[in-house]
């Protein structure tokens, strides 16, 4: 990660920490420029699909937008339909994360997948996010 990334990351956690500790409610994060909910989300899709780099995908990326998506939704202001709908979106779309390159190195498109590669757990979190 550059040394914008660490430092993006690093703002993202104090604004995701003052959420949780603080009980700030979500609009008040607006000086950090963006609602973390919405780093969430730009930051599983750099991950998803990467633009940078050899990886076409990297998973570690979406696998921590996920777990910081799971601690934001701890916090009850933070704990709505649209941010459940964030995460079951997220872990549906993880759950493709090995099935998304072919041997060959390649992008696979979804009709092309082995479906056997999807991760079973990350489905069911992904239906549990939209109840």
């Amino acid at each position: 990660m550059d040394r914008l990334g660490r430092s993006r990351a690093l703002i993202f956690k104090r604004a995701l920490w003052s959420i949780l500790i603080l009980g700030c409610e979500i609009e008040d994060s607006g000086k950090f420029g963006q609602s973390p909910p919405l780093c969430l989300q730009l930051d599983f899709f750099k991950g998803y699909k990467a633009t940078d780099g050899e990886l076409l995908t990297k998973n570690e990326i979406c696998e921590e937008a996920i777990r910081l998506g799971g601690i934001l939704l701890s916090n009850p202001h933070c704990d709505t339909p649209e941010e459940n709908a964030l995460m079951a979106l997220m872990c549906l779309n993880a759950s493709r994360l090995n099935a998304r390159i072919n041997q060959d190195g390649d992008l696979c498109t979804l009709e092309n997948q082995d479906r056997a590669k999807w991760d079973a757990e990350s489905i069911e979190w992904g239906f549990y996010f939209l109840k």
